[in-house]
């Protein structure tokens, strides 16, 4: 029976990296489109995409907001490029993690993932699926999807019920958090433009901050 799961497992994870390819695709044709349209929106959606991978929810949902991108494009936008990273990487973390890998972006991804998700998993373990689904609520750059994924394989969960809880509470983050910093952007539309705009670098800041305090925890790890 254990026999039987794996292997539906394994067909289930590959035609999930399948579906990710395709959206990669999609996503690769829709930029070259709107580059030849809209240069302008092209070079904000580029910088978007940099702020997901950068910062997380906690620096992109900001980041959008302040480029002028409505709350409902922005949720679209979001949700769209964590679906398919969510699809890419996580078989690619399932079968690298155990191996050598480079130390290309590829790589580097795989084991950063890997290593976040080893240390949460005991913190989260105690609170079952809904530990699970809060710690990918939550906006900060080493939570989210992936590493709630690798969390939940971590857990002993299969693959059909990860995506069940790690797809709808992605999407709840993304636009809850979208809904949220909207309205205090509405806020701080009062206020001074000096004193939002400075808000608005300070959140921003704070998430590169996180990102690099990881990335350094990374470094320490290796030597």
């Amino acid at each position: 029976m254990k026999m039987e799961e794996k292997a539906r497992n394994r067909k289930i994870e590959r035609n999930l990296f399948q579906l990710g390819v395709l959206l990669l695709i999609g996503q690769a044709i829709s930029l070259l489109v709107v580059a030849a349209l809209r240069p302008a929106l092209f070079g904000k959606t580029v910088a978007l995409i940099t702020s997901i991978i950068v910062g997380g929810h906690l620096g992109s949902i900001p980041a959008g907001l302040a480029m002028g991108f409505r709350p409902g494009m922005l949720i679209c936008l979001l949700s769209f490029f964590n679906l398919m990273w969510l699809l890419l990487f996580y078989s690619l973390v399932i079968k690298l993690s155990d191996r050598a890998v480079g130390r290309n972006l590829v790589g580097r991804i795989v084991q950063d993932t890997h290593r976040i998700a080893t240390r949460q998993e005991r913190r989260i373990r105690r609170f079952g699926t809904l530990g699970l689904a809060v710690f990918v609520w939550l906006p900060f750059p080493w939570t989210g999807s992936l590493v709630g994924a690798v969390i939940g394989l971590l857990m002993g969960l299969s693959t059909p019920r990860i995506m069940l809880v790690v797809v709808p509470s992605m999407l709840v983050a993304i636009t809850s958090w979208t809904l949220g910093f909207a309205h205090l952007f509405h806020l701080m539309a009062q206020l001074e433009k000096g004193v939002a705009a400075g808000l608005v670098a300070c959140i921003v800041l704070l998430a590169l901050l996180i990102r690099f305090h990881h990335a350094h925890q990374r470094e320490d790890d290796q030597n």
